[in-house]
């Protein structure tokens, strides 16, 4: 209990290929999204708990990355070639 090997992601990308067309887009944005979420937040508790010292100028630099990619999204910035079809 409590240990993952990272099956959890495969599980669910397996299952949305298995059911293809019969899963609707905006679910399988979820799930990847989940996915990503899930990860970003499992970095974030490796870092809180398990530093003995976190680094500012990386810290600074996440969050400007982070800040510099909600503003093109407020913006509208978009890659019509990285869009999912």
């Amino acid at each position: 209990m409590g240990y993952s090997d990272g099956n959890g992601h495969r599980v669910r990308a397996r299952v949305l290929t298995l059911l293809g067309s019969r899963v609707p887009l905006s679910l399988k944005v979820f799930v990847a999204a989940l996915a990503i979420v899930d990860d970003i937040l499992t970095v974030l508790v490796i870092a809180l708990f398990y530093t003995e010292k976190i680094e500012l100028f990386s810290l600074v630099a996440g969050l400007a990355g982070v800040a510099l990619c909600v503003g093109a999204n407020l913006l509208g910035v978009v890659n019509r070639r990285s869009m999912l079809r």
